[in-house]
């Protein structure tokens, strides 16, 4: 091949042609180191459990605390047919001397579950024996779904026995 002044022309493939193969090999390692690792099988997101607590108190009366309030965005369950309904309590107990402020971060570790029997305008009532320690309680109040998922939390409820 000749260029316009009469010259020929040399292609360079014997360079060109270890740099494509290089850029090439290189792309497939990056794909290869990119995509390793065991992939989970397909599978169709747990529906979110909407039902929760509004207007919620607690009251004590010897060993037990009774909370009240609304549950909201429940579904149609063959328990809340038959008018109970599981729930967790989430709760901690706090001596006098050691009570949180109101906005400081709780540990809310013990947890009980337990069954409210809920009306049909949506009214829970359940008790909760707890121990006739002095101090404060509190408690975080969640529906339990009948697949064992959780509902989003209550308020927190504080509760002063003396």
């Amino acid at each position: 091949m000749r260029t316009g002044c009469g010259t020929p022309v040399q292609h360079k493939t014997g360079t060109l042609l270890p740099l494509i193969v290089g850029i090439w090999v290189a792309l497939g390692l990056f794909t290869l180191i990119g995509a390793c690792g065991k992939k989970g099988d397909p599978f169709v997101p747990e529906k979110r459990l909407l039902a929760s607590f509004r207007g919620v108190t607690a009251r004590y009366e010897s060993g037990k605390v009774t909370f009240t309030g609304d549950l909201v965005g429940v579904e149609k369950s063959q328990d809340l047919q038959r008018g109970k309904i599981k729930i967790r309590v989430d709760y901690a107990h706090y001596t006098s001397n050691e009570v949180p402020c109101i906005n400081c971060p709780v540990d809310l570790s013990e947890h009980r579950i337990t069954v409210a029997s809920v009306g049909k305008d949506g009214r829970f009532a359940v008790g909760l024996p707890v121990s006739e320690q002095e101090g404060v309680y509190v408690f975080r109040l969640r529906v339990v779904g009948e697949n064992g998922g959780l509902g989003p939390p209550s308020e927190i409820l504080r509760l002063v026995i003396q």
